[in-house]
């Protein structure tokens, strides 16, 4: 198994990504499967669930300038695509662990942007999400990267983060 990559889950399997190999993990039988291969190796994974299958966001691993999205079929358990996405498109930058996929909407703080993101894969698209401002300008004061996350709760895009005030605190 790999010790780093992306998990979820779907049903009682759970599909581990990594650059290089795949595998299922299906916990009522206990046992373990390799999954087929990628079309392409990818790095910095990030897998979710959008409408019953696995979209899998990354870089190409012999091309970091190059993103790419893998889908795959869980009933087929067959990879459809490639999708290798212009950059604009892919949002160029975007470090995918700290992206989160509420209602197959995936979302990400662009920090070079300031602003919240969302990429609708039915529509193919991103947009900047309205209505958001007054959370927008306190993220802004987010002192570094690695102190926000964000997570799905019950459907809601949940975010955690220190402020410059409350970090002085500690």
């Amino acid at each position: 198994m790999p010790p780093y990559g992306s998990f979820v889950d779907v049903g009682s399997r759970i599909y581990a990504f990594s650059s290089f190999k795949s595998y299922i993990i299906d916990y009522t039988s206990h046992t373990v499967q390799h999954l087929p291969r990628m079309p392409f190796p990818m790095s910095a994974l990030l897998a979710d669930v959008i409408g019953g299958r696995i979209y899998v966001y990354g870089y190409h691993v012999t091309d970091q300038k190059s993103h790419g999205i893998l889908v795959f079929n869980t009933e087929t358990q067959t990879w459809e695509g490639p999708m290798t996405v212009p950059r604009m498109q892919i949002r160029d930058g975007c470090l995918w662990e700290k992206a989160c996929i509420v209602d197959d909407v995936l979302y990400f703080y662009d920090y070079s942007d300031m602003e919240l993101n969302a990429y609708d894969p039915e529509h193919k698209c991103w947009q900047v999400v309205k209505g958001v401002e007054d959370l927008m300008a306190e993220m802004r004061r987010v002192v570094c990267f690695w102190a926000m996350a964000m997570t799905n709760y019950a459907g809601k895009l949940v975010f955690f983060f220190v402020n410059k005030k409350a970090l002085g605190r500690f």
